[in-house]
């Protein structure tokens, strides 16, 4: 028996379900870039937000909103010019 999905997914050209851009709503993705947050703070022993921030510049490291973000452009740009 198949598995149903409710909301917008779409099958990648490997075969695995993708979510759209739609799907990861704004709260959610802050959710996401909260865990990587408080990862940080974890791993470097600090609760400072400042802190954490400079430590993810110093490592190049962006917030799963912001690589998003890059990958639907990537996305989209690839796609408008097929």
């Amino acid at each position: 028996m198949a598995a149903t999905f409710k909301g917008s997914m779409e099958t990648g050209h490997d075969g695995w379900f993708v979510a759209t851009k739609s799907d990861l709503i704004k709260s959610q993705m802050a959710s996401l870039d909260f865990v990587v947050n408080r990862f940080f703070m974890k791993l470097f022993n600090t609760k400072n937000i400042d802190t954490v921030k400079a430590c993810q510049k110093f490592f190049s490291f962006e917030l799963p909103s912001v690589q998003l973000a890059k990958r639907v452009v990537k996305f989209e740009s690839k796609v408008n010019t097929v």
